[in-house]
């Protein structure tokens, strides 16, 4: 018995040998990837936490930024990483990434956190959940060029619908970007201040959870009562800012504006061609002609 014991240990250190290295973190399928309600990167890790039990604040803390720093480090205009490559290791550098406020965005930010979750995740390519690196490329030296939303902002109607239906609740992409300001889905203005407590917030905390309010934690699948001076000023222009929606949603799938768009864009910027917002406030107007602009840019440079 004792040699069929012995042999039968032996194999089981065999199988342990070969077993593929495991996730430090369960992998969660981004939503929508490929569409233009791709889910945005804030969701993502929202979502992960709600997954292990913990705030996107205590996985940030604990897991993320210190798998983060285990490979990288920031200095002022160059950053650093460090690989293990067998008997040797080797440090690149390359120039760190400018600072955004909303972690949507790719910029400082959002690089640390990609950075530090995926290796924990044992995936790639969650740079597709921020908003399309193409513009920084038409900005000018010394030039930053942000798209993201100051304030967190939902769709409502998409919520409700998808608690309705049973489907996974989270926060699309396009509603982080501050040109996109009506639902390309139900056509009415994205909210940004909670229906249950009147407040605002930031696009992301320490406590969020996908769909409820930071304050309150009540659902945002609700329509307020009364609509805020903004949204009702994007409903009596809503011809506008549909059309400027539209041309989000042709970036978010493609990552660029189609060439046959140029007309178009040149016609309404220049010519008059699709009537502009007189009412609108003026930050919602310049984020909107800084996306048309950029397009046109990007397009003469391909």
């Amino acid at each position: 018995m004792a040699p069929h014991y012995l042999d039968k240990c032996h194999s089981q250190e065999l199988d342990a040998s070969v077993i593929p290295e495991r996730s430090r973190l369960y992998f969660l399928e981004p939503i929508a990837i490929g569409t233009p309600y791709v889910e945005g990167l804030v969701s993502y890790i929202c979502r992960l936490a709600e997954a292990h039990h913990v705030s996107p604040g205590v996985l940030a803390k604990q897991e993320m930024l210190p798998s983060f720093r285990r490979t990288h480090s920031v200095g002022g205009k160059t950053a650093y990483r460090v690989q293990d490559e067998g008997l040797k290791t080797s440090v690149s550098s390359f120039p760190t990434p400018k600072y955004r406020k909303n972690l949507n965005e790719y910029g400082l930010l959002s690089w640390q956190y990609i950075a530090g979750l995926e290796p924990l995740i044992m995936q790639s390519g969650l740079r597709s959940l921020t908003i399309p690196p193409w513009a920084e490329e038409t900005a000018r030296p010394n030039q930053t060029i942000e798209f993201g939303r100051k304030l967190r902002s939902w769709c409502p109607e998409c919520l409700r619908a998808w608690c309705d239906t049973n489907q996974p609740i989270y926060e699309p992409l396009i509603w982080s970007i501050a040109a996109a300001t009506v639902c390309p889905l139900h056509h009415q203005p994205l909210r940004s201040y909670c229906p249950h407590c009147q407040r605002t917030q930031l696009p992301i905390s320490g406590r969020m959870q996908v769909g409820r309010c930071v304050h309150c934690q009540n659902w945002l699948n609700v329509q307020p009562e009364e609509p805020s001076e903004l949204e009702t000023l994007v409903v009596s222009e809503i011809d506008w800012h549909l059309w400027v929606t539209e041309r989000v949603v042709e970036i978010l799938i493609s990552n660029s504006i189609k060439a046959e768009t140029r007309d178009e864009i040149e016609r309404v910027i220049y010519h008059g061609g699709q009537p502009q917002p007189d009412l609108t406030d003026l930050n919602t107007r310049q984020a909107q002609g800084i996306l048309l602009e950029t397009c046109l840019q990007s397009l003469n440079k391909t």
